[in-house]
């Protein structure tokens, strides 16, 4: 356990640290850029105390603000003003950084990392114009009270040299502060040489433009910027403005480079040179900003791809991705145990070489639709052939990539389904009234059902008061009555669900691999469907209501159909039209 005034000791670090760095920077620029007995026409001091509050916690913000202002006050008392405005001054500049902060946390929070143009207008308008802005008026209110200064020339001096420490220098000190926060290296291993190369680059470039005044070549860092911005880090790419700013700006206070050409004294100067850094940043950033976007979302495609690739090796059903052509690009290798096809070995082969040529037609038209509305899943079922050239039926569903026309195809195989299904076309059991299964069809189904180990489950419901429709309305009325149900109760459940009249009024359903709560939605469903559904009889409108019973299919059929029974009696009890499951 780490004693408590190590904490203690690290939690005071960094705002001492941070306040030392504060009052260099305050102390520097307040000392060699009041070129004109005013304020200070370069200030980079707010930049670096707003990416710190950033990312340091918010238990921290009193003690570095407080601090800060400390420094503040200390650097304008021996270096700018004096003493009669320093804890003025010092309180202009602190709120200045903390406004910016929180002004950045919540255009963060609003816009990162999705809405770039968003997120550039309110870092642009809310950095670099309104904080500046009100912390100008707050300073001249300050200074104007007490000191002879011209107030119009100062202000826009303040505005200027504010606004642009801030859009200069608070991205590198955003980036740094995060990287360093989250433990992160400041630049990619593969990547360190370019950005020191980069860096390096932009040093010499700066040093060559801004040292002679013959050649205006000022275009050039600008340029370098703006491509760094396309392929460099994003450490890099915004601490290049930042090196153009000190070094370009250090030479121009001596009155060497292209700026020394213009025909000003050197505060018109330095206001020209910040300008231009202004103009460089405007370039680059929204450049960067879309090239980090773009980096995010490649990151998290490349994630989701991983996971999908995950999803699709270890699910029993095949996945599959065909390009616009049919030509299988990737399949999971799950096909290898469905159908004994070596994944590897297919692709860059067409699908159609594994559908049945009886249904090639109907896979190729289910394919159509899907492209036709993408995001919306087409299903088909078919035959294809398995390595060994055996006919296997599966169903298919087809989802369309609407950018490239590519298909992505989740493939089950149906072969048990399918075998029930012929069984019971087989036994052509069928009653003659409803057309749904009969008696007996229903209990060779689900003997099968129960001996083939299908988990799922058994729904036996009945119509309400059926009697009474036969004694008011007549046998032939009851008769429609019964069709309709069966209409209905069809209509209610999937296809692979099967459905039989075992009785006068009593009805059975075989749920395969289907859990007690979702047969109990389905039931649910059954239910509303059939009481939707109206029966004409002469000039009168019948409509019936049915009573269910649900149960667990397990290995004792005889045992399942009680307890489904006992269920259905349950459900009338409680007042008809409802569902009971059984206990």
């Amino acid at each position: 356990m780490i004693p408590s005034r190590f904490l203690a000791a690290r939690s005071i670090a960094g705002p001492a640290g941070m306040a030392l760095l504060y009052f260099a920077t305050a102390a520097t620029t307040v000392h060699i850029s009041r070129f004109s007995g005013g304020v200070a026409m370069i200030w980079v001091s707010s930049a670096l105390l707003s990416g710190y509050l950033l990312t340091a916690g918010r238990r921290v913000w009193p003690l570095t603000i407080a601090l800060c202002a400390f420094a503040s006050f200390v650097a304008t008392g021996f270096f700018g003003f004096g003493w009669r405005v320093a804890a003025q001054l010092a309180l202009v500049n602190v709120g200045e950084a903390l406004m910016a902060a929180i002004m950045l946390k919540r255009i963060f929070d609003a816009y990162w990392p999705g809405d770039t143009l968003e997120w550039l207008a309110g870092y642009y308008l809310g950095i670099g114009l309104a904080v500046p802005m009100v912390s100008g008026l707050a300073a001249l209110a300050v200074t104007g009270m007490v000191l002879e200064i011209d107030p119009g020339a100062n202000f826009v001096h303040w505005m200027i040299g504010h606004a642009v420490g801030l859009l200069t220098f608070l991205p590198f000190t955003i980036s740094l502060s995060y990287a360093v926060h989250n433990g992160q290296p400041v630049l990619p291993d593969n990547r360190r040489l370019a950005a020191v190369l980069a860096v390096v680059a932009m040093t010499v470039l700066t040093a060559v433009v801004f040292s002679q005044p013959n050649r205006p070549l000022m275009l050039f860092p600008v340029l370098m910027v703006v491509a760094a911005a396309v392929w460099a880090p994003c450490v890099v790419t915004t601490f290049l403005p930042c090196v153009l700013a000190l070094i370009g700006g250090m030479l121009t206070m001596r009155g060497e480079g292209p700026v020394a050409m213009m025909h000003l004294d050197l505060g018109d100067r330095m206001q020209f040179f910040e300008i231009y850094i202004a103009v460089t940043v405007l370039f680059a950033l929204p450049v960067q900003f879309e090239q980090e976007r773009r980096r995010r979302q490649m990151r998290e495609l490349a994630e989701s791809e991983a996971r999908y690739r995950l999803l699709s090796d270890h699910v029993s059903d095949i996945i599959m991705h065909l390009d616009a052509d049919g030509v299988i690009r990737y399949v999971s290798p799950s096909i290898l145990y469905v159908s004994g096809y070596d994944p590897a070995g297919l692709v860059g082969t067409n699908v159609a070489e594994l559908i049945h040529p009886d249904h090639l037609q109907q896979v190729h038209e289910a394919g159509l639709r899907a492209r036709h509305a993408p995001g919306t899943p087409i299903s088909v079922e078919h035959l294809a052939l398995t390595k060994l050239g055996e006919p296997r039926w599966f169903e298919t569903h087809f989802r369309a990539v609407p950018e490239d026309g590519a298909l992505i195809c989740a493939t089950r195989d149906i072969s048990q389904r399918k075998r029930l299904e012929a069984d019971l076309s087989i036994a052509a059991l069928t009653d003659p009234l409803t057309g749904l299964s009969n008696r007996r069809a229903f209990f060779d189904l689900a003997e099968r059902t129960v001996a083939s180990g299908v988990i799922g489950c058994i729904v036996v419901f009945d119509i309400d008061y059926f009697k009474a429709v036969n004694d008011r309305f007549g046998h032939g009325a009851g008769d429609m009555v019964l069709a309709s149900v069966a209409q209905a109760a069809r209509r209610a459940l999937r296809q692979t669900d099967h459905i039989a009249r075992i009785g006068g009024e009593e009805f059975a359903v075989i749920l395969p691999e289907t859990r007690i709560d979702h047969a109990e939605k389905i039931c649910v469903r059954l239910c509303k469907e059939i009481s939707r559904s109206a029966v004409p009889v002469g000039s009168i409108i019948v409509r019936v209501t049915v009573s269910a019973g649900i149960a667990v299919l397990d290995g004792d059929l005889s045992d399942t159909l009680s307890r489904a029974d006992a269920a259905l009696y349950r459900a009338k009890s409680a007042g008809r039209d409802r569902t009971a499951v059984a206990a």
